[in-house]
């Protein structure tokens, strides 16, 4: 029998079946498994590269800043803003009922 508190070479082989206790300390430069579960907690870090493929979460938050691609389609339910952009034309339409302007030359004669 081994001793519980006997000391462990550092070059001691680990069997690929040996449980890791849940506080075991993590190598910085520790390779990443490609299929290794990511919790969904996991801080990310700005500067992370986000593949092309990437399925966007529908709840995701839109950056106010972000660019509208010009071929995005709008959703059949998007809701229609309230106010128009600073630089949108103001449509000059003329109610039904106005008078029309009429201007009389100040020296024509009178009929």
């Amino acid at each position: 029998p081994i001793p519980r508190d006997a000391p462990i070479p550092r070059d001691a082989p680990i069997p690929r079946d040996a449980p890791i206790p849940r506080d075991a300390p993590i190598p910085r430069d520790a390779p990443i498994p490609r299929d290794a579960p990511i919790p969904r907690d996991a801080p990310i870090p700005r500067d992370a590269p986000i593949p092309r493929d990437a399925p966007i979460p529908r709840d995701a938050p839109i950056p106010r800043d972000a660019p509208i691609p010009r071929d995005a389609p709008i959703p059949r339910d998007a809701p229609i803003p309230r106010v128009l952009p600073k630089d949108a034309p103001i449509p000059r339409v003329r109610p039904k009922d106005a008078p029309i302007p009429c201007v009389w030359p100040q020296d024509a004669p009178i009929p």
